[in-house]
């Protein structure tokens, strides 16, 4: 029983992790014998200011991503 965790700046809509838990459980399914209920999938919501990139937290760099 494979356990995803996927780690996420907050901020996202609860549909569009639906939908990566999604995808992500039916890539696994396609990829292995498992049925949707053998998959695990959590997320752990990260403060954008406790996310770095080198030396720069995640508020400073995504206005240069826009």
């Amino acid at each position: 029983m494979p356990f995803i965790d996927i780690k996420i700046l907050e901020g996202h809509s609860e549909e569009t992790k639906t939908a990566m838990a999604q995808g992500i459980a039916q890539a696994v399914m396609d990829a292995t014998v498992l049925q949707e209920e053998d998959i695990w999938i959590t997320f752990q919501e990260i403060d954008p200011k406790k996310w770095f990139t080198g030396k720069q937290d995640s508020v400073a760099i995504a206005p240069k991503r826009g």
